[in-house]
């Protein structure tokens, strides 16, 4: 039988992009090399750890482009690779540190942690998705917003002209000039009458010396004849009365708007003194009102939050809708997990626990080797301080000996020796 098996300098190399995508799956690309069944499994994996990145990477690039588009422009999208690179490394660093190596129990314990803070990463990647794949829906919630806020903006200018008008209603029949103004008012009103009737005369005679030039009036006489100047004469008549009234009402209205104008100073001045801190107070709460109208209505990440709160609140299927994407992105975040997690262990692992157990049994040898090298030079040193004292101790005893027969030989050696160092 033909053996299939391809010694490891004969295996055909990967291409740098599948070779990307194995790295990014958590693979050794040397080691994996050699075991060319267990390349599709890691390229797999780095598939779906690119993938969850680009997603971070579009999600960021949304957001940043909302939070940052006025300070730096499209710029923005920097941020947004950044966080897409610092996505893929935590994923990568996620698929690397899990092991599938016992109980499917031994190892969802090892690995909990690592799929919480997946988690929380799926849900930080969602939300910029989801406030553009329900932008529309967001828009209109903000723009019901802000017609709630034009309503109470109109409440407040209907209190402050409520206010306005009591206090004027108040005042305007204490004042002196109300009660001057009320012939003037009534004369005004007669004379705008009799304006308008003098201005029907003057037309109909207008009319009637028509006629009577043409030859339609009552004498059939076509021409400038006497009754076509009679009613010419009549007319002009009329025209200087009205002129009269014009002049009349005039003056009057002057009168009156000299009138009003002393009173209005005075209704001014009642509001001024009596209402300043009701009308301050509402005057606040309208500016208030009309900076939550601007604020509220822009598309920024807090208003989209909120508006999203809002929209899963009044509609369920709507709440469905978010809640389906944010838990598709959790799961696309913890998938390589999962799969490895629900894995077998394979070739690859089995020759990695060959190459860290050879790591191993190399550095027990070292260790072994050091140790017995150790105590090979502690008990040589041991023996070399045990001679030295042993060479010292005889000697001294020979030194001591010496010294005795010295003494015993000549008795004034050591009083010599005692004066010779005295004087030293």
């Amino acid at each position: 039988m033909k053996n299939t098996i391809q010694h490891p300098d004969t295996v055909k190399k990967m291409n740098p992009l599948y070779r990307f995508f194995c790295w990014a799956g958590g693979a050794n690309t040397d080691v994996l090399d050699e075991l060319p069944t267990e390349k599709n499994r890691f390229f797999s994996y780095g598939t779906v750890i690119c993938t969850t990145a680009l997603f971070a990477f579009l999600s960021s690039s949304y957001a940043f482009t909302v939070l940052l588009k006025d300070e730096i422009g499209y710029a923005a999208f920097l941020p947004a690779v950044a966080w897409g690179i610092f996505i893929f490394c935590l994923d990568r660093f996620f698929i690397v540190s899990v092991s599938n190596r016992g109980t499917f129990w031994m190892k969802l314990k090892l690995a909990w942690p690592r799929l919480l803070l997946a988690g929380f990463i799926g849900i930080i990647i969602s939300k910029p998705l989801e406030y553009r794949i329900f932008d529309q829906e967001i828009r209109d919630e903000l723009r019901i917003t802000q017609n709630k806020l034009l309503a109470d903006l109109d409440t407040l200018e209907s209190q402050k002209k409520v206010l306005l008008e009591k206090a004027r209603t108040k005042v305007i029949n204490q004042l002196p000039e109300t009660e001057e103004m009320q012939p003037l008012q009534k004369r005004y009103i007669t004379l705008v009458e009799d304006l308008a009737i003098k201005d029907s005369a003057i037309f109909a005679r207008t009319d009637s010396v028509a006629y009577e030039t043409d030859g339609k009036g009552k004498s059939r006489l076509v021409g400038y004849g006497t009754n076509a100047k009679l009613h010419r004469a009549f007319r002009d008549s009329l025209v200087a009365q009205k002129n009269l009234l014009k002049l009349d009402t005039s003056s009057t209205r002057i009168r009156i708007d000299a009138i009003d104008a002393r009173r209005q100073v005075k209704i001014n001045g009642y509001i001024q003194n009596n209402h300043q801190q009701a009308l301050a107070k509402l005057a606040t709460e309208m500016d208030l009102q009309r900076k939550q109208l601007l604020e509220n209505y822009q598309p920024s990440i807090l208003n989209q939050e909120v508006a999203l709160g809002n929209i899963s609140k009044k509609d369920q299927t709507a709440s469905h809708a978010i809640l389906f994407v944010t838990l598709l992105f959790i799961f696309i975040e913890m998938a390589p997990m999962i799969l490895k997690l629900m894995t077998k262990p394979g070739a690859y692992e089995n020759r990695i626990m060959q190459i860290e157990s050879s790591y191993s049994t190399e550095d027990r040898l070292r260790r072994s080797l050091d140790m017995e090298e150790y105590k090979s030079n502690r008990g040589l040193v041991r023996h070399l301080a045990h001679s030295q004292r042993e060479i010292i101790k005889t000697a001294m005893s020979g030194w001591h000996e010496e010294q005795i027969n010295k003494a015993n030989n000549d008795p004034d050696y050591h009083n010599d020796m005692f004066n010779n160092s005295h004087d030293n």
